[in-house]
């Protein structure tokens, strides 16, 4: 069997995942802030049982492709340009309570530590 012979008997594998079909709906909820574990209960509603791994992955290698409904112009947030400036009062801070005593034994010896 030749090269083209094969190739007219199969059909290359597709590299399309089962929930491309689902892009829209899982962005969706995923926007409206729904954990995998809850995408994937509702892709099992609907016939398709994933992990909440699989559909994390699947997110993640789309991030880039995201539908232009997602797209939209969103306000963010400026980002302060200096550290805030932090004010101290007068008085210094007391030192916390400890729970455990430490006690310092100042009549050892130095020679006897060697």
């Amino acid at each position: 069997m030749d090269i083209e012979e094969f190739e007219n008997q199969n059909q290359p594998r597709s590299k399309r995942s089962r929930l491309d079909p689902y892009q829209v709906e899982i962005f969706r909820l995923k926007e409206k802030g729904y954990a995998n574990h809850q995408v994937c209960k509702w892709l099992s509603s609907n016939g398709l049982t994933v992990t909440p791994e699989a559909v994390r992955k699947f997110i993640k290698s789309r991030s880039e492709r995201v539908p232009s409904w997602r797209k939209t112009n969103k306000p963010t947030a400026e980002k302060p340009s200096a550290a805030p400036t932090v004010v101290s009062s007068k008085e210094p801070s007391k030192p916390l309570p400890s729970t455990k005593k430490f006690v310092h034994n100042t009549n050892r010896n130095l020679e006897e530590l060697v």
